[in-house]
Protein backbone atom coordinates (compact mmCIF):
# COMPACT_ATOMS: atom_id res chain seq x y z
CA UNK A 1 0.00 0.00 0.00
CA UNK A 2 1.40 3.38 -0.98
CA UNK A 3 2.30 5.94 1.64
CA UNK A 4 -0.22 8.46 0.28
CA UNK A 5 -2.98 5.89 0.51
CA UNK A 6 -2.04 5.03 4.12
CA UNK A 7 -2.14 8.75 4.98
CA UNK A 8 -5.59 9.07 3.47
CA UNK A 9 -6.92 6.11 5.45
CA UNK A 10 -5.70 7.67 8.66
CA UNK A 11 -7.25 11.04 7.88
CA UNK A 12 -10.53 10.13 6.22
CA UNK A 13 -13.57 10.62 8.36
CA UNK A 14 -15.66 7.80 9.73
CA UNK A 15 -18.58 9.04 7.67
CA UNK A 16 -16.57 8.60 4.50
CA UNK A 17 -15.95 4.94 5.25
CA UNK A 18 -19.64 4.44 5.94
CA UNK A 19 -20.53 6.16 2.66
CA UNK A 20 -17.98 4.28 0.53
CA UNK A 21 -18.85 0.91 2.01
CA UNK A 22 -22.57 1.60 1.75
CA UNK A 23 -22.44 2.36 -1.98
CA UNK A 24 -20.14 -0.57 -2.72
CA UNK A 25 -22.66 -3.01 -1.21
CA UNK A 26 -25.92 -1.25 -2.06
CA UNK A 27 -28.34 -3.34 -4.17
CA UNK A 28 -30.00 -1.18 -6.82
CA UNK A 29 -33.45 -2.09 -5.50
CA UNK A 30 -32.66 -0.32 -2.22
CA UNK A 31 -31.52 2.90 -3.89
CA UNK A 32 -34.57 4.99 -3.04
CA UNK A 33 -35.03 3.58 0.47
CA UNK A 34 -32.02 5.01 2.30
CA UNK A 35 -30.12 8.33 2.52
CA UNK A 36 -27.81 8.59 -0.46
CA UNK A 37 -24.97 10.74 0.84
CA UNK A 38 -22.00 11.44 -1.40
CA UNK A 39 -18.80 13.36 -0.75
CA UNK A 40 -18.06 16.11 -3.26
CA UNK A 41 -14.66 17.78 -3.10
CA UNK A 42 -15.15 21.50 -3.75
CA UNK A 43 -12.01 21.72 -5.84
CA UNK A 44 -12.99 24.65 -8.03
CA UNK A 45 -12.69 27.12 -5.12
CA UNK A 46 -11.76 25.30 -1.92
CA UNK A 47 -8.95 22.83 -2.55
CA UNK A 48 -5.56 23.31 -0.89
CA UNK A 49 -6.34 26.74 0.55
CA UNK A 50 -4.43 28.63 3.26
CA UNK A 51 -7.81 29.65 4.70
CA UNK A 52 -11.49 29.25 3.87
CA UNK A 53 -14.13 31.89 4.58
CA UNK A 54 -17.44 30.75 6.11
CA UNK A 55 -19.84 33.74 5.86
CA UNK A 56 -22.65 31.85 7.65
CA UNK A 57 -23.40 33.54 10.99
CA UNK A 58 -24.91 30.60 12.85
CA UNK A 59 -23.42 27.15 12.28
CA UNK A 60 -24.20 23.82 13.92
CA UNK A 61 -21.15 21.67 14.67
CA UNK A 62 -21.56 17.91 14.69
CA UNK A 63 -21.20 14.65 12.78
CA UNK A 64 -23.10 12.57 10.26
CA UNK A 65 -24.28 9.38 11.92
CA UNK A 66 -26.33 6.76 10.10
CA UNK A 67 -26.82 9.04 7.12
CA UNK A 68 -28.10 12.03 9.13
CA UNK A 69 -26.36 15.06 10.59
CA UNK A 70 -26.42 15.18 14.41
CA UNK A 71 -25.62 18.61 15.84
CA UNK A 72 -23.42 18.79 18.92
CA UNK A 73 -23.69 22.54 19.47
CA UNK A 74 -23.69 25.87 17.67
CA UNK A 75 -21.33 28.77 16.98
CA UNK A 76 -22.62 32.31 16.40
CA UNK A 77 -20.74 35.23 14.85
CA UNK A 78 -22.10 38.33 13.11
CA UNK A 79 -19.12 38.33 10.75
CA UNK A 80 -18.92 34.64 9.99
CA UNK A 81 -15.87 32.45 10.51
CA UNK A 82 -12.46 31.70 9.05
CA UNK A 83 -11.00 28.18 8.89
CA UNK A 84 -7.23 27.81 8.72
CA UNK A 85 -4.44 25.35 9.58
CA UNK A 86 -3.40 25.52 13.23
CA UNK A 87 0.26 25.12 14.15
CA UNK A 88 0.05 26.31 17.78
CA UNK A 89 1.15 24.67 21.03
CA UNK A 90 -1.64 24.04 23.57
CA UNK A 91 -2.22 22.66 27.04
CA UNK A 92 -5.03 20.06 27.16
CA UNK A 93 -7.13 19.87 30.32
CA UNK A 94 -7.54 16.35 31.69
CA UNK A 95 -11.24 15.81 31.09
CA UNK A 96 -13.43 15.18 28.06
CA UNK A 97 -17.03 15.98 27.18
CA UNK A 98 -19.63 14.13 25.08
CA UNK A 99 -20.61 17.16 23.01
CA UNK A 100 -19.48 20.56 21.81
CA UNK A 101 -21.91 22.52 24.00
CA UNK A 102 -20.44 21.15 27.25
CA UNK A 103 -16.86 21.69 26.07
CA UNK A 104 -17.75 25.24 25.05
CA UNK A 105 -19.25 25.91 28.49
CA UNK A 106 -16.15 24.53 30.26
CA UNK A 107 -13.81 26.59 28.07
CA UNK A 108 -15.69 29.76 29.06
CA UNK A 109 -14.32 29.33 32.61
CA UNK A 110 -10.71 29.86 31.50
CA UNK A 111 -9.13 32.84 29.80
CA UNK A 112 -8.11 32.00 26.25
CA UNK A 113 -9.45 28.44 26.41
CA UNK A 114 -11.24 26.89 23.38
CA UNK A 115 -13.27 23.73 22.83
CA UNK A 116 -11.43 21.09 20.80
CA UNK A 117 -12.81 18.23 18.73
CA UNK A 118 -10.52 15.33 19.60
CA UNK A 119 -9.41 12.56 17.28
CA UNK A 120 -11.48 10.02 19.25
CA UNK A 121 -14.71 11.87 18.40
CA UNK A 122 -15.08 13.40 21.89
CA UNK A 123 -14.63 17.01 22.97
CA UNK A 124 -12.06 18.59 25.23
CA UNK A 125 -10.60 21.98 26.16
CA UNK A 126 -7.33 23.48 24.97
CA UNK A 127 -5.63 26.38 26.76
CA UNK A 128 -2.75 28.57 25.62
CA UNK A 129 0.66 26.99 26.31
CA UNK A 130 1.67 29.28 29.20
CA UNK A 131 4.14 28.53 32.01
CA UNK A 132 2.62 27.29 35.27
CA UNK A 133 -0.49 25.65 33.77
CA UNK A 134 -1.28 22.07 34.65
CA UNK A 135 -2.09 19.64 31.84
CA UNK A 136 -0.54 17.81 28.95
CA UNK A 137 1.36 19.74 26.30
CA UNK A 138 -0.08 19.38 22.79
CA UNK A 139 2.44 19.87 20.03
CA UNK A 140 1.66 21.24 16.56
CA UNK A 141 0.39 18.65 14.07
CA UNK A 142 -0.11 18.43 10.32
CA UNK A 143 -3.83 17.74 10.66
CA UNK A 144 -5.10 20.35 13.14
CA UNK A 145 -7.38 23.17 12.00
CA UNK A 146 -9.12 25.99 13.84
CA UNK A 147 -12.14 28.23 13.34
CA UNK A 148 -11.86 31.87 14.30
CA UNK A 149 -14.36 34.72 14.55
CA UNK A 150 -13.34 38.33 14.81
CA UNK A 151 -9.67 37.29 15.07
CA UNK A 152 -10.28 35.00 18.07
CA UNK A 153 -10.06 31.20 17.90
CA UNK A 154 -13.44 29.70 18.81
CA UNK A 155 -12.90 26.02 17.98
CA UNK A 156 -10.01 23.66 17.34
CA UNK A 157 -10.24 20.29 15.58
CA UNK A 158 -7.51 17.68 15.68
CA UNK A 159 -8.88 16.40 12.37
CA UNK A 160 -6.94 13.11 12.45
CA UNK A 161 -9.42 10.22 12.46
CA UNK A 162 -12.71 12.15 12.39
CA UNK A 163 -12.98 15.39 10.44
CA UNK A 164 -14.80 18.53 11.55
CA UNK A 165 -18.30 18.81 10.04
CA UNK A 166 -20.81 21.63 10.26
CA UNK A 167 -23.76 23.27 8.53
CA UNK A 168 -25.69 26.51 8.78
CA UNK A 169 -28.69 26.07 11.07
CA UNK A 170 -30.87 27.10 8.10
CA UNK A 171 -29.61 24.10 6.11
CA UNK A 172 -27.87 26.26 3.47
CA UNK A 173 -24.23 26.93 4.32
CA UNK A 174 -22.25 29.82 2.85
CA UNK A 175 -18.69 29.00 1.88
CA UNK A 176 -16.77 31.78 0.20
CA UNK A 177 -19.09 33.23 -2.46
CA UNK A 178 -21.14 30.05 -2.80
CA UNK A 179 -23.91 28.34 -0.87
CA UNK A 180 -24.40 24.60 -0.39
CA UNK A 181 -27.02 22.22 0.87
CA UNK A 182 -25.98 19.39 3.15
CA UNK A 183 -22.94 19.35 5.41
CA UNK A 184 -19.52 20.94 4.97
CA UNK A 185 -16.36 19.16 6.06
CA UNK A 186 -13.00 20.91 6.19
CA UNK A 187 -9.79 18.92 6.53
CA UNK A 188 -6.07 18.87 5.75
CA UNK A 189 -6.09 15.79 3.52
CA UNK A 190 -2.58 16.39 2.22
CA UNK A 191 -1.21 17.40 5.62
CA UNK A 192 -0.78 21.08 4.77
CA UNK A 193 -3.54 23.27 3.36
CA UNK A 194 -7.32 23.09 3.70
CA UNK A 195 -9.84 21.42 1.41
CA UNK A 196 -13.62 21.65 1.77
CA UNK A 197 -15.97 18.74 1.07
CA UNK A 198 -19.74 18.93 0.63
CA UNK A 199 -21.50 15.86 2.04
CA UNK A 200 -24.88 15.89 0.38
CA UNK A 201 -27.79 13.70 -0.62
CA UNK A 202 -27.38 12.67 -4.26
CA UNK A 203 -30.77 14.08 -5.29
CA UNK A 204 -29.96 17.50 -3.81
CA UNK A 205 -26.57 17.31 -5.52
CA UNK A 206 -28.39 16.80 -8.82
CA UNK A 207 -30.50 19.92 -8.19
CA UNK A 208 -27.33 21.88 -9.05
CA UNK A 209 -25.61 19.47 -11.45
CA UNK A 210 -28.43 19.20 -14.00
CA UNK A 211 -28.78 22.97 -14.72
CA UNK A 212 -24.98 23.23 -14.69
CA UNK A 213 -24.77 20.63 -17.45
CA UNK A 214 -27.90 21.42 -19.52
CA UNK A 215 -29.85 24.69 -19.99
CA UNK A 216 -32.83 24.68 -17.65
CA UNK A 217 -35.00 26.21 -20.40
CA UNK A 218 -34.79 23.07 -22.52
CA UNK A 219 -37.57 20.52 -23.01
CA UNK A 220 -38.60 18.73 -19.81
CA UNK A 221 -38.04 15.25 -21.29
CA UNK A 222 -34.48 16.24 -22.17
CA UNK A 223 -33.94 17.56 -18.65
CA UNK A 224 -35.28 14.30 -17.24
CA UNK A 225 -32.92 12.32 -19.48
CA UNK A 226 -30.05 14.50 -18.23
CA UNK A 227 -31.09 13.93 -14.62
CA UNK A 228 -31.12 10.15 -15.04
CA UNK A 229 -27.80 10.16 -16.91
CA UNK A 230 -26.17 12.39 -14.27
CA UNK A 231 -27.53 10.26 -11.41
CA UNK A 232 -26.27 7.07 -13.01
CA UNK A 233 -22.88 8.56 -13.80
CA UNK A 234 -22.58 9.76 -10.19
CA UNK A 235 -23.23 6.31 -8.74
CA UNK A 236 -20.87 4.68 -11.26
CA UNK A 237 -18.04 7.09 -10.36
CA UNK A 238 -18.42 7.03 -6.56
CA UNK A 239 -15.03 6.68 -4.89
CA UNK A 240 -13.09 7.65 -8.02
CA UNK A 241 -11.31 10.38 -6.02
CA UNK A 242 -10.92 8.44 -2.78
CA UNK A 243 -7.19 9.15 -2.74
CA UNK A 244 -8.05 12.85 -2.31
CA UNK A 245 -10.55 12.24 0.50
CA UNK A 246 -13.89 12.29 -1.33
CA UNK A 247 -15.98 10.53 -3.98
CA UNK A 248 -16.24 13.15 -6.72
CA UNK A 249 -15.28 16.76 -7.33
CA UNK A 250 -17.25 19.79 -8.50
CA UNK A 251 -15.45 20.29 -11.83
CA UNK A 252 -15.80 18.74 -15.29
CA UNK A 253 -13.50 15.94 -14.11
CA UNK A 254 -16.65 14.58 -12.47
CA UNK A 255 -19.66 16.83 -13.16
CA UNK A 256 -20.07 20.58 -12.84
CA UNK A 257 -21.54 21.39 -9.43
CA UNK A 258 -22.00 25.03 -8.43
CA UNK A 259 -24.16 24.78 -5.32
CA UNK A 260 -27.54 26.29 -4.50
CA UNK A 261 -27.24 29.49 -6.54
CA UNK A 262 -27.29 27.53 -9.80
CA UNK A 263 -30.46 25.57 -9.06
CA UNK A 264 -33.55 26.13 -11.22
CA UNK A 265 -37.19 25.15 -10.72
CA UNK A 266 -37.35 23.31 -14.08
CA UNK A 267 -34.37 21.07 -13.42
CA UNK A 268 -35.41 20.48 -9.81
CA UNK A 269 -38.73 19.24 -11.21
CA UNK A 270 -36.84 16.95 -13.62
CA UNK A 271 -34.75 15.51 -10.79
CA UNK A 272 -37.76 14.92 -8.55
CA UNK A 273 -39.78 13.39 -11.40
CA UNK A 274 -37.05 10.80 -12.00
CA UNK A 275 -36.00 10.35 -8.36
CA UNK A 276 -33.99 7.15 -7.96
CA UNK A 277 -34.24 6.13 -11.63
CA UNK A 278 -30.97 4.97 -13.21
CA UNK A 279 -29.63 3.26 -16.33
CA UNK A 280 -28.48 -0.35 -16.06
CA UNK A 281 -26.64 -2.79 -18.29
CA UNK A 282 -26.45 -6.41 -17.18
CA UNK A 283 -27.84 -5.34 -13.82
CA UNK A 284 -25.16 -2.71 -13.09
CA UNK A 285 -25.30 1.10 -13.30
CA UNK A 286 -23.57 2.26 -16.47
CA UNK A 287 -20.95 4.92 -17.00
CA UNK A 288 -23.50 7.29 -18.49
CA UNK A 289 -21.15 9.72 -20.21
CA UNK A 290 -22.59 12.61 -22.17
CA UNK A 291 -21.43 15.63 -24.16
CA UNK A 292 -22.76 18.74 -25.86
CA UNK A 293 -23.37 17.85 -29.53
CA UNK A 294 -22.15 15.35 -32.13
CA UNK A 295 -22.98 17.04 -35.40
CA UNK A 296 -24.56 13.93 -36.90
CA UNK A 297 -23.26 10.74 -35.29
CA UNK A 298 -22.03 9.80 -31.85
CA UNK A 299 -18.89 7.64 -31.51
CA UNK A 300 -17.83 4.24 -30.22
CA UNK A 301 -16.17 4.32 -26.80
CA UNK A 302 -12.94 2.65 -27.94
CA UNK A 303 -12.24 5.58 -30.27
CA UNK A 304 -11.90 7.84 -27.25
CA UNK A 305 -11.03 5.70 -24.20
CA UNK A 306 -9.51 2.52 -25.74
CA UNK A 307 -12.02 0.06 -24.26
CA UNK A 308 -15.05 -1.04 -26.29
CA UNK A 309 -18.07 -0.70 -23.99
CA UNK A 310 -21.20 -2.56 -25.20
CA UNK A 311 -23.63 0.21 -24.29
CA UNK A 312 -21.51 3.06 -25.73
CA UNK A 313 -21.95 2.45 -29.46
CA UNK A 314 -22.09 5.01 -32.27
CA UNK A 315 -25.59 6.04 -33.32
CA UNK A 316 -27.02 8.50 -35.82
CA UNK A 317 -28.67 11.59 -34.45
CA UNK A 318 -32.43 11.74 -34.95
CA UNK A 319 -32.72 15.51 -34.56
CA UNK A 320 -29.94 17.71 -33.20
CA UNK A 321 -30.89 21.40 -33.42
CA UNK A 322 -28.22 23.91 -32.51
CA UNK A 323 -25.29 21.56 -33.08
CA UNK A 324 -22.16 23.66 -32.88
CA UNK A 325 -20.36 24.50 -36.12
CA UNK A 326 -16.77 25.63 -35.93
CA UNK A 327 -13.62 26.24 -37.94
CA UNK A 328 -9.92 26.51 -37.19
CA UNK A 329 -7.21 27.90 -39.47
CA UNK A 330 -3.79 26.24 -39.27
CA UNK A 331 -0.67 27.14 -41.23
CA UNK A 332 2.27 24.87 -42.03
CA UNK A 333 4.39 27.09 -39.77
CA UNK A 334 2.00 26.41 -36.90
CA UNK A 335 2.20 22.70 -37.64
CA UNK A 336 5.99 22.93 -37.44
CA UNK A 337 5.63 24.56 -34.03
CA UNK A 338 3.35 21.74 -32.84
CA UNK A 339 5.81 19.14 -34.14
CA UNK A 340 8.65 20.83 -32.29
CA UNK A 341 6.62 21.14 -29.08
CA UNK A 342 5.90 17.41 -29.20
CA UNK A 343 9.51 16.43 -30.13
CA UNK A 344 8.40 14.97 -33.46
CA UNK A 345 11.11 15.05 -36.13
CA UNK A 346 9.71 14.57 -39.64
CA UNK A 347 11.31 17.60 -41.25
CA UNK A 348 9.16 20.54 -42.29
CA UNK A 349 5.41 20.01 -42.38
CA UNK A 350 3.96 19.90 -45.89
CA UNK A 351 0.36 19.02 -45.14
CA UNK A 352 -2.31 17.12 -43.21
CA UNK A 353 -4.20 13.94 -43.98
CA UNK A 354 -7.42 12.90 -42.22
CA UNK A 355 -8.74 9.35 -42.13
CA UNK A 356 -12.43 9.24 -41.19
CA UNK A 357 -14.78 6.42 -40.30
CA UNK A 358 -18.32 6.00 -41.61
CA UNK A 359 -19.65 8.17 -38.78
CA UNK A 360 -17.64 11.12 -40.07
CA UNK A 361 -15.27 11.40 -37.13
CA UNK A 362 -11.53 11.56 -37.65
CA UNK A 363 -9.95 8.25 -36.69
CA UNK A 364 -6.43 9.13 -37.75
CA UNK A 365 -4.68 12.46 -38.28
CA UNK A 366 -1.37 12.33 -40.14
CA UNK A 367 1.08 15.21 -40.34
CA UNK A 368 3.11 14.88 -43.52
CA UNK A 369 6.69 16.17 -43.44
CA UNK A 370 9.64 16.43 -45.81
CA UNK A 371 11.44 13.48 -44.18
CA UNK A 372 8.52 11.40 -42.86
CA UNK A 373 5.07 11.51 -41.36
CA UNK A 374 3.51 11.23 -37.94
CA UNK A 375 0.04 9.84 -37.18
CA UNK A 376 -2.15 10.28 -34.11
CA UNK A 377 -5.40 8.42 -33.56
CA UNK A 378 -8.65 8.80 -31.65
CA UNK A 379 -8.98 11.72 -29.26
CA UNK A 380 -5.28 12.52 -29.71
CA UNK A 381 -6.26 13.81 -33.15
CA UNK A 382 -8.09 16.81 -31.69
CA UNK A 383 -5.82 17.19 -28.67
CA UNK A 384 -2.76 17.45 -30.91
CA UNK A 385 -3.79 21.06 -31.53
CA UNK A 386 -3.55 23.81 -28.93
CA UNK A 387 -6.15 24.53 -27.79
CA UNK A 388 -7.80 21.20 -28.58
CA UNK A 389 -10.34 21.12 -31.41
CA UNK A 390 -13.99 21.23 -30.41
CA UNK A 391 -14.63 17.71 -31.74
CA UNK A 392 -13.26 15.04 -34.09
CA UNK A 393 -16.15 15.57 -36.47
CA UNK A 394 -14.18 17.77 -38.89
CA UNK A 395 -12.64 17.86 -42.34
CA UNK A 396 -10.27 19.99 -44.41
CA UNK A 397 -12.08 22.69 -46.36
CA UNK A 398 -11.19 22.39 -50.02
CA UNK A 399 -9.10 19.31 -49.40
CA UNK A 400 -8.75 16.40 -51.80
CA UNK A 401 -10.74 13.29 -50.83
CA UNK A 402 -10.20 9.58 -51.33
CA UNK A 403 -13.19 7.36 -50.49
CA UNK A 404 -12.30 4.07 -48.89
CA UNK A 405 -9.20 2.97 -47.08
CA UNK A 406 -6.92 0.65 -49.11
CA UNK A 407 -8.58 -2.72 -49.44
CA UNK A 408 -11.99 -1.51 -48.25
CA UNK A 409 -15.11 -2.06 -50.38
CA UNK A 410 -15.34 1.70 -50.86
CA UNK A 411 -11.82 2.17 -52.21
CA UNK A 412 -11.30 3.74 -55.63
CA UNK A 413 -8.39 5.52 -57.33
CA UNK A 414 -7.40 8.74 -55.52
CA UNK A 415 -8.79 12.00 -56.77
CA UNK A 416 -6.38 14.67 -57.88
CA UNK A 417 -5.79 16.97 -54.93
CA UNK A 418 -7.32 20.27 -55.85
CA UNK A 419 -9.14 23.06 -54.15
CA UNK A 420 -11.82 22.61 -56.81
CA UNK A 421 -12.34 18.89 -56.07
CA UNK A 422 -15.99 18.11 -55.45
CA UNK A 423 -17.54 14.79 -54.37
CA UNK A 424 -19.70 13.18 -57.04
CA UNK A 425 -20.91 10.55 -54.61
CA UNK A 426 -22.09 10.33 -51.05
CA UNK A 427 -22.36 7.44 -48.63
CA UNK A 428 -25.87 6.67 -47.39
CA UNK A 429 -26.51 4.70 -44.21
CA UNK A 430 -29.42 2.37 -44.96
CA UNK A 431 -30.86 -0.70 -43.26
CA UNK A 432 -28.43 -2.89 -45.22
CA UNK A 433 -25.33 -0.84 -44.48
CA UNK A 434 -23.43 2.02 -46.10
CA UNK A 435 -23.97 2.44 -49.84
CA UNK A 436 -22.42 4.84 -52.33
CA UNK A 437 -25.01 6.75 -54.33
CA UNK A 438 -25.07 9.69 -56.69
CA UNK A 439 -26.50 13.03 -55.70
CA UNK A 440 -27.99 13.37 -59.16
CA UNK A 441 -31.78 13.57 -58.82
CA UNK A 442 -31.74 12.81 -55.08
CA UNK A 443 -34.24 14.86 -53.07
CA UNK A 444 -34.73 14.74 -49.34
CA UNK A 445 -36.95 16.71 -47.05
CA UNK A 446 -35.52 18.83 -44.28
CA UNK A 447 -37.67 20.90 -41.94
CA UNK A 448 -38.18 23.44 -44.70
CA UNK A 449 -38.08 21.27 -47.87
CA UNK A 450 -39.82 18.58 -49.84
CA UNK A 451 -39.38 14.78 -49.82
CA UNK A 452 -38.99 12.61 -52.93
CA UNK A 453 -37.59 9.11 -53.31
CA UNK A 454 -36.36 8.81 -49.72
CA UNK A 455 -38.32 7.36 -46.81
CA UNK A 456 -37.38 7.59 -43.16
CA UNK A 457 -34.21 8.96 -41.62
CA UNK A 458 -30.92 8.81 -43.55
CA UNK A 459 -27.37 9.96 -42.97
CA UNK A 460 -25.29 11.36 -45.80
CA UNK A 461 -21.51 11.58 -45.66
CA UNK A 462 -19.83 14.15 -47.89
CA UNK A 463 -16.40 15.74 -47.92
CA UNK A 464 -17.52 18.10 -45.20
CA UNK A 465 -18.72 15.42 -42.81
CA UNK A 466 -22.02 13.71 -42.06
CA UNK A 467 -25.37 15.42 -42.25
CA UNK A 468 -28.40 13.69 -40.79
CA UNK A 469 -31.66 14.38 -42.59
CA UNK A 470 -35.03 13.57 -41.05
CA UNK A 471 -38.61 13.86 -42.34
CA UNK A 472 -40.21 17.18 -41.55
CA UNK A 473 -42.17 17.54 -38.35
CA UNK A 474 -44.17 20.36 -36.88
CA UNK A 475 -43.93 18.94 -33.39
CA UNK A 476 -42.99 21.38 -30.70
CA UNK A 477 -42.44 20.85 -27.03
CA UNK A 478 -45.90 22.23 -26.32
CA UNK A 479 -47.72 19.73 -28.54
CA UNK A 480 -48.95 16.36 -27.36
CA UNK A 481 -48.54 13.45 -29.79
CA UNK A 482 -48.09 9.66 -29.70
CA UNK A 483 -44.59 8.60 -28.69
CA UNK A 484 -42.61 7.70 -31.84
CA UNK A 485 -40.76 4.43 -32.15
CA UNK A 486 -36.99 4.47 -32.09
CA UNK A 487 -35.33 3.72 -35.43
CA UNK A 488 -33.36 0.51 -35.79
CA UNK A 489 -29.76 0.98 -34.68
CA UNK A 490 -27.18 -0.06 -37.27
CA UNK A 491 -23.66 -0.97 -36.08
CA UNK A 492 -21.01 1.54 -37.09
CA UNK A 493 -17.55 0.31 -38.03
CA UNK A 494 -14.44 2.14 -36.87
CA UNK A 495 -12.70 1.44 -40.21
CA UNK A 496 -11.49 4.43 -42.19
CA UNK A 497 -13.65 4.91 -45.28
CA UNK A 498 -12.70 8.45 -46.29
CA UNK A 499 -9.32 10.18 -46.46
CA UNK A 500 -8.95 13.94 -46.94
CA UNK A 501 -5.63 15.69 -47.64
CA UNK A 502 -4.72 19.38 -47.49
CA UNK A 503 -3.71 21.22 -50.64
CA UNK A 504 -2.60 24.66 -49.51
CA UNK A 505 -0.13 26.35 -47.14
CA UNK A 506 -3.04 27.55 -45.04
CA UNK A 507 -5.33 24.75 -43.89
CA UNK A 508 -8.89 25.43 -42.76
CA UNK A 509 -10.43 22.76 -40.56
CA UNK A 510 -14.23 22.85 -40.60
CA UNK A 511 -16.21 20.86 -38.07
CA UNK A 512 -19.45 20.19 -36.28
CA UNK A 513 -20.26 19.20 -32.73
CA UNK A 514 -18.64 19.82 -29.38
CA UNK A 515 -17.15 17.26 -27.03
CA UNK A 516 -15.82 13.71 -27.03
CA UNK A 517 -18.86 12.35 -28.86
CA UNK A 518 -19.52 9.23 -26.74
CA UNK A 519 -22.86 8.54 -25.06
CA UNK A 520 -25.71 11.03 -24.96
CA UNK A 521 -25.64 14.17 -27.08
CA UNK A 522 -27.32 16.87 -25.02
CA UNK A 523 -28.43 18.86 -28.06
CA UNK A 524 -29.64 15.62 -29.59
CA UNK A 525 -31.61 14.76 -26.45
CA UNK A 526 -33.26 18.19 -26.65
CA UNK A 527 -34.05 17.64 -30.32
CA UNK A 528 -35.54 14.20 -29.69
CA UNK A 529 -37.70 15.63 -26.92
CA UNK A 530 -38.98 18.28 -29.32
CA UNK A 531 -40.02 15.51 -31.71
CA UNK A 532 -42.03 13.77 -28.99
CA UNK A 533 -39.61 11.18 -27.60
CA UNK A 534 -39.74 10.68 -23.83
CA UNK A 535 -36.72 10.52 -21.55
CA UNK A 536 -36.59 6.72 -21.54
CA UNK A 537 -36.58 6.57 -25.34
CA UNK A 538 -33.89 9.24 -25.48
CA UNK A 539 -31.65 7.28 -23.13
CA UNK A 540 -32.27 3.98 -24.91
CA UNK A 541 -31.32 5.61 -28.20
CA UNK A 542 -27.94 6.82 -26.97
CA UNK A 543 -27.07 3.89 -24.66
CA UNK A 544 -27.28 0.50 -26.37
CA UNK A 545 -29.16 -2.40 -24.78
CA UNK A 546 -29.82 -0.72 -21.43
CA UNK A 547 -32.64 -0.94 -18.91
CA UNK A 548 -34.12 2.19 -17.32
CA UNK A 549 -35.49 1.61 -13.83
Amino acid sequence: MRKSRRLFLLKASFSFFLCATFFALLPSSLYAQTPQLIRVGLESHFREQAQISIPSNNIAVGQIVGGYFQASGTLVSNNGFIAQPDGSYYIQLHYNFPDFTQAQSAAASYVGAVPVFLDNGQWGVYMPALDGLLGGVVFPSSSRISLSAGGQTVLVSENTNVNLQFQDVSGITSLGVRQYRGVIEIARFSGNLLTAVNIIDIEEYLFSVVPSEMPASWHMEALMAQAVAARTYTVFRLGSLASRGYDLCDTTFSQVYLGVTNEHANTTTAVNATRGIMIFHNGEPIEAVYFSSSGGFTDNSENVWVTAVPYLRAVAEIHEPGAMQWSRTVTLSQLNGLLSANNINIGNATGLQLGKSANGRVQELTIIGTTGQHAVTGEAARRFFSPALESRNFTIAGGGSVHGAPGSPFAHPPLQASAQTQDAQVFVQTASGIQAVSLQGLYVRTQSGQTNHVQGSIAIQTASGITVLHPDTTATQNQTQPQPNLPDRQPMSNAIVTTTVSTEYTIELVGRGWGHGVGMSQHGAHGMAQLGYNFRQILQHYYTGVEIR
